[in-house]
């Protein structure tokens, strides 16, 4: 029996146990019914108890003979997740938009072992750097005195483009994220399937919380997020024959490269430039401005995370390539975003605009404040 059925077994006992004792459990299972109660509960504290009482003593994936590759290596999280996964032993191909750029330099120059990290040109939306990457690879791994395998495919390259979803050239601000955040995922996966089915690998897709909340203005970002989102839940079910695991992972909004607020300006004052003049003459550039700095923001409040370590995402995309049962999805964020998550998920997008608009100004009041002092 797998480890996720045996913890939802012991959440049902467990659960059965506190319905003896509880008045409150035993009101509720009364009136919701008890096999509804406990199936959610148990599904819900499956994966918390597997975690305290059986992963602990189950074994984890051993890198050893075992490759990894890695989409987006020049900076962010895949950067960081190709130091780490060489760090643990495993070998990583490590795709790099600029393979003799500051980014792949610093990847060979940092690496813990160097001669287990192989940079690998890879812009994610060209067939012919598909192509190419993946001879190189499978030629590696194909060697006489290799015994290698793709044990794992992470799927992080990624762009952000903010704008409202009225403004900005259609390439640039819609199509642009669609082909690297959607189309080339796909792509990449489909390229690269045969090699992780033979391994029964680990395919892990990087998303977003934008994927579980929709906020201005990254439209197209979040509409793209959902997209693999989707992706991941239909792949998984589809591989899953073939002993293949896909895990979807959700950060927050990091301070990795992606969102320096110099790129980002260069990036909003392209959006502006060829936004057409019908638009402009009746959405002001100062409202556009305005929503762009509203969820910055929000963004560098403290209180929700802002300034936590990217590592934390290096970290679970390693979890996520080496527990011998993964999370079909995990959130990077801190304590008080998870909530607001939950929240925008179930309560009325009504009320969920209102508790956002509270929320800004509560980050606007913190800023005036750290100005201040």
């Amino acid at each position: 029996m797998e480890i996720k059925y045996k913890a939802v077994l012991a959440s049902f006992l467990l659960l059965c146990f506190a319905h003896q004792y509880s008045t409150i459990f035993r009101t509720l299972v009364n009136f919701l019914g008890i096999l509804t109660i406990l199936a959610v509960f148990a599904w819900e504290l499956g994966p918390i108890l597997a975690s305290f009482f059986i992963k602990p003593f189950a074994s984890k994936v051993n890198p050893k003979g075992k490759a990894v590759l890695v989409t987006g290596c020049d900076s962010g999280f895949g950067h960081g997740a190709a130091l780490l996964l060489n760090k643990m032993g495993f070998k990583v191909f490590a795709g790099c938009l600029f393979p003799n750029g500051p980014g792949a330099e610093s990847l060979k120059s940092k690496a813990e072992k160097p001669d287990q990290l192989i940079v690998v040109k890879m812009d994610v939306t060209k067939d012919e750097d598909l192509d190419a990457a993946y001879e190189t690879i499978n030629s590696t791994l194909s060697q006489k005195n290799s015994n290698e395998k793709l044990w794992g495919l992470v799927n992080n390259a990624g762009i952000l483009r903010m704008a409202p979803i009225e403004c900005g050239d259609f390439n640039y601000f819609v199509k642009d994220q669609f082909d690297v955040n959607v189309f080339a995922v796909v792509k990449v996966t489909r390229k690269f399937s045969p090699l992780i089915r033979q391994s029964k690998g680990r395919v892990v897709i990087l998303s977003s919380i934008a994927s579980r909340v929709s906020l201005p203005p990254l439209a197209a970002y979040c509409m793209s997020k959902h997209c693999i989102t989707a992706f991941g839940d239909c792949l998984r079910e589809e591989i899953a024959d073939a002993g293949v695991k896909v895990t979807t992972i959700e950060p927050y909004f990091y301070g990795t490269d992606m969102l320096r607020t110099v790129n980002l300006n260069e990036h909003d004052d392209k959006c502006w430039s060829t936004t057409d003049a019908s638009i402009k003459k009746v959405f002001s550039q100062s409202s556009y401005k305005k929503m762009i700095a509203d969820f910055f923001t929000l963004i560098q409040l403290n209180a929700l995370g802002a300034n936590q370590d990217p590592g934390e995402v290096s970290r679970t995309v390693a979890k996520a390539l080496t527990d011998p049962e993964p999370l079909y999805r995990y959130i990077c964020a801190s304590p008080y975003i998870k909530p607001l998550l939950l929240l925008g998920q179930l309560v009325p997008r009504e009320i969920f605009i209102w508790f956002y608009q509270k929320i800004f100004e509560v980050a606007n009041n913190q800023l005036e404040k750290s100005k201040a002092h």
